[in-house]
């Protein structure tokens, strides 16, 4: 008998919890709630209309009949996604550590994000298609911007990276056309595939001193790309991190440069002028990492290739053959060289 009413109570309890967790789903100030315990609340999606105009996430909120405010704790993955009216998100005042994947996925009519101050991640394609938004001011202490996180934000011009940030995920700001500058963390050590990628209006890249990675795609047709500082931290540019930035004339590559992949400067037909501050090639350096068409357009002055006094030996027949139908020519620093 005691076996049975201890069954009975225990069984009684989790009816309880159960109808408070799911009985508590509320309305309130234009956003819907969920709660998760007897003390917090989660922003869940609008299962009517989606949300639309201005929304300000508090940092508690009450509920009727309940003594005490709940905190608001999160917002529940894709909860504002595919909301086209939605115009502006306040999160500053919410305890809030994490933005969840696709959360603003296609507000293709939102501008204004304030993000909360205690974000510690920005989840996977959460802005994608955001196409209104221009200016984003990321807080200090975001360590992580996931992949894809503000692709396709085609009129984003400005972004504000805090040096907390350690991880910018893949394709973090592919296709954001008109893009103009990045200044990246200074605690960033990998720029990972695609990330900046066909980011065409995009000028100056500032690399923090521990970058030793970019990855493939990184930079792929960033046509406007100019002339670029290496930090000497920089070991591996891998498959086409810069294919096609016809912009850049020059390049200044880091004495522990380890790694060129294939097509890493492919059909970069503006570059003059390749630098190397090593005093040996590369150890992985692929055979077309300067590639160029068999037939260049337009025609193109011979390539100048810098290494450092007294290199020659160890440089000499194991550059010429990595540019790839260009004609170049060698030359150690200070070295005067005539030329046609």
């Amino acid at each position: 008998m005691n076996k049975l009413l201890k069954t009975i109570c225990i069984w009684g309890i989790f009816f309880l919890n159960f109808n408070f967790i799911f009985a508590q789903a509320f309305f309130k100030d234009g956003i819907f709630y969920q709660t998760i315990d007897e003390e917090r609340v989660i922003v869940v999606k609008n299962p009517n209309e989606g949300y639309y105009g201005e929304i300000n996430i508090p940092k508690e909120v009450s509920i009727l009949g309940k003594e005490k405010n709940f905190k608001v704790v999160g917002i529940k993955y894709n909860a504002f996604s595919n909301c086209p009216n939605l115009i502006s998100i306040d999160m500053k005042n919410c305890n809030i550590s994490v933005l969840p994947e696709f959360l603003f996925f296609n507000c293709i009519n939102l501008k204004n994000v304030q993000f909360p101050i205690s974000l510690k991640s920005i989840g996977s394609n959460s802005f994608v298609n955001c196409n209104n938004i221009s200016v984003l001011q990321i807080p200090d202490g975001v360590e992580i911007v996931d992949d894809f996180a503000f692709s396709e934000c085609h009129n984003l011009e400005a972004v504000y990276l805090p040096d907390s940030l350690k991880y910018l995920g893949q394709g973090a700001f592919k296709n954001c056309d008109k893009l103009t500058n990045i200044a990246l963390s200074k605690n960033l050590e990998f720029i990972e595939e695609s990330c900046f990628e066909n980011c065409r209006s995009l000028k100056h890249v500032f690399f923090g001193d521990k970058v030793k990675k970019i990855g493939k795609f990184a930079f792929k047709n960033c046509t406007r790309l100019e002339n670029t500082d290496f930090p000497p931290s920089l070991e591996t540019i891998r498959l086409s991190a810069f294919a096609r930035c016809d912009n850049m004339t020059e390049i200044c590559l880091p004495e522990n440069i380890k790694e060129l992949s294939s097509t890493s400067f492919g059909y970069c037909f503006g570059i003059e002028k390749i630098i190397f501050k090593g005093q040996r090639p590369p150890k992985k350096f692929a055979y077309d990492a300067f590639i160029y068409p068999d037939s260049p357009f337009p025609e193109l002055r011979r390539l100048e290739i810098i290494i450092p006094e007294g290199a020659i030996k160890n440089f000499k027949g194991k550059i010429e053959s990595k540019i790839k139908n260009r004609s170049c020519f060698l030359k150690e620093e200070n070295e005067i060289v005539l030329y046609p």
